[in-house]
């Protein structure tokens, strides 16, 4: 296994990693009778550990994502504030003048 292709999945954008959990979860927890329909029942019997490595993986990518993304935009906020006060600061202090 390549592992440049594993480095491009973990860097590729939260839409694709939450398609892919999405996509691996359907073949994980709809009933077999859906898969059978669809004609996916031999697909899922022959890689079911393979696509619950992918389904595990591909969340846990997601779910941290979505904790850097959060991260992000609290520090963002955090710094306006910051410098938003200094500014209001600033002004009282000449004010006084």
């Amino acid at each position: 296994m390549d592992i440049s292709a594993i480095a491009k999945f973990i860097k590729s954008p939260t839409l694709y990693i939450f398609l892919t959990c999405i996509i691996s979860g359907m073949f994980l927890f709809l009933t077999e009778s859906f898969l059978t329909d669809l004609e996916l029942i031999s697909f899922e019997k022959d890689y079911k550990k393979w696509v619950t490595v992918v389904f595990l993986f591909s969340l846990g990518f997601f779910v941290l994502n979505l904790l850097n993304m959060a991260y992000k935009n609290y520090q963002k906020n955090y710094q306006e504030k910051i410098v938003e006060a200094e500014i209001n600061e600033h002004k009282k202090d000449s004010l006084k003048k």
